[in-house]
């Protein structure tokens, strides 16, 4: 430290410090408070609207790769004749009725039900989109044909809109 006061002087050397602490502080201890003060809150809750429309796009994404998958062509029998390389591409699916494969796991599909729970106090009973808005329960099962599917997840959307339109003018009230 001497050798720097020497060197430059004092007041270039209280510069240096400074420019150091405020650095520090800027990118360092100030983003770590931050972080800290966001792991310490509860989170806000989402609003009943936006809940349901997240229902309504998660069964419109479901329909749309259900559809995808029952217009898919069927797959080639080796990896090689189509002439290229074996990799994946969207032309090639994996669907019932196509050399015994199954239909994978689609998540906007189980996602897609008037079951979704709404985020409230932790330690009270859950609330659902059925059981606070009096809806039948639906949702999408897997183990139906994907014409079934469809209709299911176009269902719950179909019974979902006009619930969003009345907690969207309820919500901006």
């Amino acid at each position: 430290m001497k050798a720097l006061l020497a060197s430059y002087g004092r007041g270039l050397v209280t510069v240096f410090v400074a420019a150091v602490v405020i650095w520090a502080c800027l990118l360092i201890v100030f983003p770590q408070l931050t972080m800290l003060d966001r792991a310490l809150r509860l989170p806000r809750r989402a609003l009943d609207s936006s809940v349901v429309a997240t229902v309504i796009r998660d069964s419109a994404t479901c329909v749309t790769v259900l559809k995808t998958y029952r217009e898919a062509p069927e797959a080639p029998e080796t990896p090689d004749s189509s002439g290229g390389l074996a990799s994946p591409s969207m032309g090639v699916m994996a669907v019932p009725g196509i050399a015994g494969a199954t239909l994978p796991y689609i998540l906007q599909c189980d996602r897609a039900s008037t079951e979704s729970r709404f985020v409230r106090d932790p330690d009270a009973e859950p609330e659902t989109l059925a059981s606070l808005h009096g809806l039948p329960v639906l949702k999408v099962d897997p183990a139906v044909s994907i014409a079934e599917q469809i209709a299911q997840a176009e269902a719950v959307a179909d019974i979902a809109r006009p619930l969003l339109a009345q907690l969207i003018a309820k919500e901006a009230s």
